[in-house]
């Protein structure tokens, strides 16, 4: 409460006041000066003090005096606090100096709850899902003892729904104490957005007791294909998780067939002493067939984990390619006598032409029965009525697409451009006319100027008539293997050796996207390397960019019984068509990893409603009955427990198969990975309304239980003009100029 005042306001301001007062006191001066009978001066002055006291005390109630003062009243609001338990079995556990995290959360907690206000408590923990607590005092049992049933924790899916929760609530405060261990495999975006959205303030304090480590391997994915045709090269990517490893420690990745022949052995790459890693082995299929492949991650010698899957081979039929081109093109006729020397393939040519329908150009109906399209030498102006479009879905459905040009500037109009979206390489939109003369135009030109110049006749007219009809080759330049096309069979020559292709000209590429590969390069005069060969995978197919000249010159330059030219271009249209071959896995398991005794969700992916689906385990067999997944037409689920570990094999009625590894339960997965994951919960760090606290700081809840409700401000007036005390003292000035003016014989 502020201090009284007393406060008064003439109508004027102190001008009009001061002009008031000097006219009462001119007033009280005329009253007196004249008179009917004299006065002495003493006299004189006292009536006029008298007068000028009382018009001076009138004037003074006309700025209407009184007395005000502020109350501020504070409504006392209750503060509701949630407090969040992480109660999983990296909190439970005992750590290395004999508390847990739990225990020492629930520590710090007590240190901290000192209210200094009302503040309701609510309590929740989080293990699986978000659960309501009675108290603090209930949660402690579980410190020091690590929960058998929490084989994960939900961390992130809990506190999206936690937000929701929290609003309802109308808590005004969260403060959530976790090692930010989550092995639920969730994404954290939807969790920062739930808490971004939500009104409470949030205060996250890490719990970063150490506990004892032991070593944690893994698979997390095996991703193959169900199919391949004869004699392909299948990539096989497997992803796996490790923590706790230290820097002496040795991962392998041994692959093996069903004849116990080893495939692939690569060792891993990491990073620190947990993460993951990847790991892509390239398959050739050479028998036709169903084979059962194994993987096996070795720790230090040692087969640690391993899973299996089974893929199925089937022979190669004979492809159909078209080739697309912007004008007539002298490679055409070489490319067409490449693919029918192999005798594997057809070669269909069409030619770009405005007067008919697509420009010549496949329906998407037809273009789907090509398994290869080789776009040579289009530009970006023939490249019309959808033409970008179909490519798109082509590739996307299993097609393979070569690109080829030579010309930097016919590249250079496909900068940004949506075909240029589906290769593997970006193209430099810097073009420069004067690369578009072809090299040896170029040379011509120069040499008919020379000869114009310089040569008049007698011997030298003699000597360059005798060198008119002789034949100068132009030297081709030669591809340099990247470390990917030298390991990869592109370049390989059937009974060994390798194939070094040459050309004259070359687009300028400006970067290879990211997930794309560089197979070749040349040096120009300057040392700089230029991609002229890089291919990349686009949905089920695969794009492929030739930045050269069809190599048609490259095919003259070789003697008559050499087949570099034809088994180069069989090579990469193997590469490009038998993307499409690659079946897709009609099988889906719900979990990575299965585990005996608990349920497995199972996924089919089939127009029609399966039949005779069933999994088997050495000798036994069960049915599955599936019903159908509701939005998604075409797609079956099923569940299946696998009662012990094992290889087990689900076969579906038309034959489709896959194999999986049920592997025994370990045990509580939460303690594989023990350490903090503080990098998690910094991301919620950089939300508005939730603040990080640093591992070694206290936690301060004197901003949230210091809190209080509205504060109500009252302003109080009390007049002073109508009292008593100020009417007696206007009665008394008045009344004493009465008796003055009588004695005074005034009257």
């Amino acid at each position: 409460m502020n201090p009284a005042e007393i406060v008064w306001n003439f109508p004027g301001g102190a001008t009009a006041f001061g002009i008031a007062a000097g006219a009462a006191l001119v007033l009280a001066a005329l009253l007196y000066c004249f008179t009917l009978r004299k006065l002495k001066l003493r006299q004189r002055l006292l009536l006029g003090a008298l007068r000028l006291a009382l018009l001076l005390a009138l004037l003074a109630l006309l700025g209407n005096p009184r007395r005000e003062e502020i109350r501020e009243y504070v409504n006392e609001k209750t503060v509701r606090l949630g407090v969040v338990f992480d109660v999983s079995s990296s909190m439970c556990a005992n750590g290395l100096l004999g508390s847990s995290r739990l225990a020492d959360s629930l520590r710090q907690f007590e240190e901290a709850a000192r209210p200094e206000g009302k503040v309701e408590y609510r309590y929740f923990t989080i293990g699986e899902r978000l659960e309501p607590a009675a108290s603090a005092e209930s949660i402690r049992p579980l410190a020091g003892a690590p929960s058998k049933r929490t084989v994960f924790t939900n961390l992130l899916d809990s506190l999206r729904d936690g937000a929701a929760l929290f609003d309802s609530q109308n808590l005004d405060a969260v403060v959530v104490f976790t090692d930010g261990v989550d092995t639920s495999d969730a994404q954290p975006a939807p969790a920062l957005s739930a808490l971004a959205g939500s009104r409470p303030q949030y205060r996250i304090v890490p719990a970063v007791t150490e506990l004892a480590m032991h070593k944690f391997l893994e698979f997390r994915k095996v991703e193959a294909p169900a199919r391949a045709v004869q004699n392909a090269t299948v990539p096989v990517d497997i992803a796996a998780s490790y923590s706790n490893l230290t820097g002496s420690d040795k991962v392998e990745l041994a692959i093996t067939d069903d004849r116990g022949n080893e495939l692939f052995r690569a060792e891993g790459k990491r990073n620190g002493a947990g993460g993951g890693m990847m790991f892509r082995a390239e398959l050739t299929m050479d028998a036709p067939g169903l084979r059962r492949y194994t993987a096996a991650l070795l720790l230090n010698g040692r087969k640690h984990r391993e899973t299996v899957w089974c893929l199925e081979t089937v022979k190669r039929n004979r492809k159909r390619i078209l080739l697309y081109q912007g004008t007539h093109d002298w490679a055409a006729r070489f490319l067409k006598n490449a693919v029918a020397s192999e005798n594997r393939s057809e070669l269909e040519v069409r030619r770009f032409n405005a007067e008919l329908p697509n420009n010549n150009f496949p329906s998407d109906r037809e273009l789907a029965e090509y398994d290869v399209v080789i776009l040579l030498n289009l530009n970006r102006k023939q490249c019309v009525g959808g033409l970008e479009k179909s490519l798109h879905e082509y590739l996307k459905a299993g097609g393979g697409v070569i690109f080829v040009t030579g010309n930097p500037v016919i590249a250079g109009e496909y900068a940004n451009s949506p075909l240029e979206m589906l290769l593997p390489v970006e193209f430099s939109p810097n073009l420069n006319r004067s690369d578009r003369k072809h090299a040896l135009t170029s040379q011509f030109r120069r040499e008919i100027r020379n000869y114009h110049r310089g040569v008049n006749g007698g011997a030298e007219q003699r000597f360059l008539r005798a060198q008119e009809f002789s034949y100068k080759p132009t030297r081709l330049k030669e591809f340099t293997l990247t470390p990917a096309g030298e390991a990869g069979p592109m370049f390989r020559l059937p009974g060994g050796g390798e194939i070094r292709p040459g050309f004259l000209d070359c687009a300028k590429v400006d970067a290879v996207k990211p997930g794309a590969q560089a197979l070749a390069f040349y040096k120009d005069e300057k040392g700089a390397e230029h991609i002229i060969l890089a291919v990349q995978r686009f949905g089920r197919g695969r794009s492929v960019v030739l930045a050269t000249d069809p190599l048609w010159r490259w095919k003259l330059s070789l003697p008559s019984d050499r087949r570099d030219s034809e088994i180069f271009w069989e090579n990469l249209l193997s590469f490009a068509g038998d993307a499409g071959k690659l079946g897709d896995q009609p099988w889906t398991l719900g979990e990575s990893q299965p585990v005996a005794g608990k349920p497995l969700k199972l996924r089919l992916s089939q127009p029609e409603v399966p039949a005779d689906c069933t999994v088997s385990c050495e000798k036994e067999s069960w049915s599955l009955t599936f019903q159908p997944v509701s939005g998604k037409a075409g797609l079956w689920e099923s569940s299946f427990t696998p009662a012990r570990p094992g290889i087990y094999r689900l076969r579906s009625g038309d034959g489709a198969v896959r194999d999986f590894t049920v592997a025994a339960d370990r045990g509580n997965r939460e303690l594989d990975a023990p350490a903090p994951n503080l990098f998690l919960l910094r991301q919620f760090g950089a939300l508005d309304n939730c603040r990080v606290l640093a591992p070694a700081e206290k936690l301060d809840l004197s901003d949230f239980t210091a809190l209080k409700g509205e504060t109500l401000t009252e302003r109080i007036v009390r007049p002073l003009w109508p009292t008593g005390t100020l009417l007696a003292l206007l009665l008394a000035l008045y009344c004493c100029e009465l008796i003055l003016r009588r004695i005074f014989k005034l009257v």
